[in-house]
């Protein structure tokens, strides 16, 4: 097997590195096999240490869908996750769905613009309304204890999230995995990333899942606006790229956790990540205002940080700590 352990310059042909990402995608996600962890999330079964009901996030005058799951042993502490670019739904969270179940938190799931079934298209200001609608929406149900509530971001959540905490002064604690302050992936990242998916740290997570549903994310569509309506509007596309490069420079991370002397931050990177390098992560922790610890992943890219039990049971540890 391929074992990305150590960064490479090598410089790629821009129709090579696109080609090769998404060939390798391609053949991943080919084998028609479907086990599926978060299934068990989405039906518990009768016994399960969970409830789940399907949730409407009103934003403004229309709403996108959610998941509320809650623990029977519910402490009433809850977090908000804004899931990464792309990268909607349960699956590639399960595992850290599963980790705040079992710490007795609540979890709400919804679907960023431009994703899913969220109506509205990825733009600037609108995406800053996300979280605090998720924030307000949370905060009215009866399984929450309105003043115990954290946020948790992947990649572009990350950054709507610790926005989000720095205008909301009730946030308890914020999370942050993979989330840069400006993109900057070039070819030879787009080859790193691909490479890293076949590091045998990560073979274990596939008797849970299997590969053609893990990577699936890889693949999907997102809208951002019609200026680019014709472009496929994957991870790869210039018209997402300049999305959430757009989305990023508004948002401001950086800034925003310097305001954030109320919410401790907890900040996840893997060591060889690509798209979101541990060195903006080594930023976003240093201009953080008040308590706030830094999680380096050894041998993890901007995906297989995802299914890192590291960096999950560090996360999970930071909720239990703070809310």
């Amino acid at each position: 097997m391929l074992d990305l352990t150590a960064p490479v310059q090598l410089v790629a042909r821009k129709e090579t590195a696109t080609a090769l990402w998404r060939g390798l995608v391609s053949v991943i996600s080919a084998p028609p096999l479907g086990l599926d962890p978060s299934r068990a999330l989405l039906v518990p079964a009768s016994d399960a240490a969970h409830a789940v009901r399907r949730v409407q996030v009103p934003l403004g005058d229309q709403a996108t869908p959610g998941w509320l799951f809650t623990p029977k042993a519910s402490t009433g502490a809850t977090v908000v996750l804004a899931h990464g670019t792309t990268a909607e739904g349960t699956l590639p969270y399960y595992m850290w769905i599963r980790a705040l179940i079992d710490a007795g938190i609540n979890v709400l799931t919804f679907e960023l613009d431009g994703h899913g079934e969220n109506p509205r298209v990825l733009r600037c200001p609108d995406i800053e309304d996300n979280v605090p609608a998720a924030l307000a929406f949370v905060r009215g149900q009866p399984e929450v204890d309105a003043g115990r509530v954290g946020l948790m971001g992947v990649s572009l959540g990350g950054a709507c999230a610790v926005a989000a905490a720095a205008r909301d002064a009730d946030v308890r604690a914020v999370v942050t995995v993979s989330s840069p302050h400006r993109i900057q992936i070039d070819e030879w990242g787009k080859l790193g990333e691909v490479l890293g998916l076949f590091n045998p740290e990560v073979a274990a997570t596939f008797v849970e899942a299997t590969p053609n549903l893990l990577m699936r994310f890889m693949q999907s569509h997102i809208r951002v606006g019609p200026e680019h309506a014709d472009e496929p509007g994957d991870l790869l596309a210039p018209g997402t790229r300049y999305a959430v490069q757009r989305a990023l420079r508004h948002l401001n991370p950086l800034d925003s956790a310097a305001r954030l002397a109320h919410a401790p931050l907890l900040v996840i990177n893997g060591e060889w990540d690509f798209i979101a390098p541990s060195w903006q992560a080594h930023d976003l922790y240093v201009r953080a205002a008040g308590a706030k610890s830094l999680a380096i992943i050894p041998r993890r890219n901007h995906f297989t940080v995802m299914i890192s039990r590291q960096a999950v049971q560090s996360m999970a540890e930071w909720f239990r700590r703070w809310l």
